[in-house]
């Protein structure tokens, strides 16, 4: 499909942490979403650019990417906050920021998001977007360009042929 940054959600698309989000104590045994290191493993492979976004904190990013195994995929300039921006999303701010600083056009990048602030967020910046419905049904990501359940269908939906 000829995308040149892939933006990722952290919570519910990276880092398995929403479902323990309610309960306490929070950051309990937080685990990558299924077959997300296998797609930034193909991402990595074939030098195609991905970044995190999130409406956490930086610091509560990097302690759930520790806890998670996932800070290996992650270099500290391709994380990027709401903290960084005036407005989170459902403003595309944050997208366009992290697009800016990749150096890529809103146009040619692809955000992968499981929340309907993030779908939103991510067409205003005019940006292709691949719901995941890990924790809302499609149907709460109206708007979105493709919807998917399984972290296994993101390859072929990115055009890697995986």
């Amino acid at each position: 499909m000829g995308y040149e940054l892939v933006i990722f959600d952290n919570d519910g698309v990276l880092v398995d942490s929403e479902p323990l989000a309610t309960t306490t104590p929070p950051g309990r045994e937080l685990r990558p979403v299924p077959g997300v290191t296998e797609v930034l493993g193909e991402l990595s492979a074939l030098g195609l650019p991905y970044c995190v976004t999130s409406s956490s904190s930086r610091d509560q990013i990097r302690a759930e990417h520790g806890a998670s195994g996932m800070g290996e995929w992650f270099e500290e300039e391709w994380i990027f906050s709401a903290e960084d921006v005036g407005q989170g999303k459902p403003a595309p701010d944050l997208f366009l920021h992290a697009a800016d600083m990749m150096g890529v056009a809103p146009e040619r990048c692809v955000v992968v998001d499981a929340g309907p602030l993030g779908v939103q967020a991510a067409r205003a910046a005019g940006m292709a977007v691949l719901g995941f419905t890990s924790l809302v049904p499609a149907e709460q990501l109206a708007g979105a360009t493709a919807c998917f359940g399984e972290m296994k269908e993101l390859s072929a939906l990115l055009g890697l042929g995986g």
